[in-house]
This record gives C-alpha cells, structure tokens and sequence, in this order.
C-alpha cells in the first residue's frame, strides 16, 4: 500500500512537473517571437537610419548644384574661386536676376594668359551648377601682355 501511495504521488508529481515544463516551453516560444520581430524591427530600424543618412548626403550634395534667389553667393564665390585655381582673375561686372533675363545672368570679366582663361572657361563648363553661355568674348588686352575675356553666363539650377 505504501508503495501504492508512493507511485501515485511520484506519477502526479510527474504529471504536475511536465504541465510546468509545457507551459515554459509554451511561454519561452512565445518570447522567442516576440524577440525575434522585435530584432527584425531593430534591424530595420537601423537600415531605415542608414538609408536616411545616405539620401540626406545625395540631398546635400544635389543642393549644391542649384542656386536660390535668396542665397546666391555661393554661385558668385564658386565663379571666383575657379578663376583663381588656374591662375586668373576674376570680377563679377553684374548680376541679373530679372524675369526678362530668363533667370539669374552673371557677367564676369577674367584677366590672364590664354592658357589660365581657358581652363577658367573649361572649369566654367564642369562646374557643379547648369550653365549656358550666352556669350564668351577672348581678347588680348591693349597692352598685349595678356588676354582678358568676358563671359555672360545664364543659371540654369537657379530657383527664383
């Protein structure tokens, strides 16, 4: 009889434990989950953040190739700064941002050899901003000792 009772107790201990250990394994999977879709969100997330990064660059650098009606300075600098590289100098002789002038035109006089007003106007070409020349006058000056041009440039990346 003991031994009857022993048995019955150790089989409803058994049944008592492996109920347990169902339900952990139950509660254990259902944590597996959600952990495993909150990891793929954090993934996500981070790819998300990466992607953010990336366009805000192209979007950085995509600015810089269009100039505003508010800030045009950094064309004109820009304009300047490339006739220095090659050795030339540069003045900006005006600056239309008229309607009739179809947007923004800029005048700009160069002084130097042939050589440093032609890489200006190769500069000029490969520039980060879209330019159409309306008109490129090249001439030597009157003293002969060098060449002079004047370039009359229409923006075209300019937003009014």
């Amino acid at each position: 009889m003991f031994s009857t009772l022993f048995l019955a107790m150790v089989v409803l201990g058994f049944w008592f434990v492996s109920g347990e250990i169902n339900q952990n394994k139950k509660s254990a999977e259902v944590m597996w989950t959600e952990w495993q879709k909150e990891n793929l969100r954090r993934h996500q997330i981070r790819d998300l953040e990466v992607l953010l990064s990336e366009a805000e660059a192209k979007r950085a650098e995509l600015d810089t190739h269009f100039a505003e009606s508010s800030n045009i300075v950094p064309f004109l600098d820009t304009t300047q700064e490339l006739a220095r590289k090659v050795g030339a100098e540069s003045e900006i002789i005006s600056v239309d941002n008229s309607a009739e002038s179809g947007g923004l035109t800029v005048v700009v006089h160069a002084t130097g050899s042939f050589e440093s007003l032609y890489k200006f106007l190769e500069l000029l070409e490969h520039s980060p901003y879209e330019l159409e020349f309306l008109t490129v006058d090249l001439g030597r000056l009157a003293e002969g000792s060098g060449w002079e041009a004047n370039f009359k440039l229409r923006l075209l990346t300019f937003i009014p």
